[in-house]
């Protein structure tokens, strides 16, 4: 079973998923990816050995993590596992400021009549809710960005008239300061 599981997780996260993003990332950059890992005689080799050399407890790739603890510091070695995360709250935050106010502009959140007029504004600011922070925030909006246009592409959806009255026509700088002298 556990064989069976590390196959799919190989071929479904790994030469599925990561392996391709990786290349194609690499190629966009001039650069040769290798993957050692995705290597199929390396994967087959790793079938053969034991459960407890894969999944020593909650500890994933064990052996993987006791062949370099030589060479690399313990906290890197032994860290707890982290997701891939996507930077979407910088992007949003930055590169995406000013289409934040078209996407997700008050005047036609209101025709639209789903979501409050100013609810990027108030995720921005940290005002719809206190569990909405650090990466949440990205997320959020940007679950907000793909709700609307996919109304506007898909559905076909016209876009109202759009309003001014949003951070979002400043330059961000501009709007943080501006939030500073208001508080």
């Amino acid at each position: 079973m556990l064989h069976r599981l590390r196959r799919a997780s190989l071929m479904l996260k790994g030469a599925q998923n990561i392996h391709p993003r990786a290349t194609a990332l690499g190629f966009a950059h001039g650069l040769w990816v290798r993957s050692p890992f995705c290597d199929l005689p390396l994967a087959e080799w790793t079938f053969r050995l034991s459960g407890e050399l894969c999944l020593q407890g909650a500890c994933e790739k064990y052996i993987l993590k006791r062949a370099v603890e030589n060479w690399l510091p313990p906290e890197i070695v032994w860290r707890q596992k982290r997701g891939m995360g996507v930077p979407l709250t910088s992007w949003c935050l930055n590169d995406f400021w000013h289409q934040m106010g078209i996407w997700l502009n008050p005047e036609i959140l209101r025709a639209n009549n789903h979501f409050y007029p100013h609810i990027a504004a108030q995720i921005v600011e940290g005002k719809l809710g206190a569990a909405i922070q650090g990466r949440r925030i990205g997320e959020t909006l940007w679950l907000l960005i793909m709700w609307q246009l996919w109304r506007s592409h898909v559905l076909n959806e016209e876009l109202s008239k759009q309003s001014w009255d949003h951070p979002f026509c400043l330059p961000r700088w501009l709007w943080r300061n501006y939030k500073r002298w208001q508080g």
